[in-house]
């Protein structure tokens, strides 16, 4: 006899706390990491609370240039904000601060 068993994924989010954009290929972008996850954002904030960075691809991270720009972002502490949907349809929200670090 043939029995199915559904098996579901725990919500699961990584989000470093620090990054260094320098090219040596190591912690170069900023970017949350997870399993479970259906729906996707990200946005990076300045001090004054404008807008430097906004994706909804898990896969792109912020390379800390200011968006529209290309400019480099100055060393120091950024606000982000992630909302994501999990497996079941239930939205999630993420607040924290992260460290670029030149």
């Amino acid at each position: 006899s043939i029995q199915y068993i559904r098996v579901e994924l725990p919500l699961l989010i990584y989000v470093p706390n620090s990054f260094t954009p320098n090219g040596d290929n190591m912690n170069d972008v900023f970017k949350a990491e997870g399993d479970g996850i259906m729906e996707y954002e990200l946005t990076v904030y300045d001090r004054l609370g404008h807008t430097v960075f906004y994706t909804n691809d898990i896969h792109e991270g912020w390379d800390g240039t200011v968006k529209h720009t290309n400019q480099p972002a100055s060393s120091g502490s950024y606000a982000y904000s992630i909302s994501l949907k999990d497996l079941k349809g239930h939205k999630h929200t993420y607040h924290g601060m992260v460290n670029l670090i030149r």
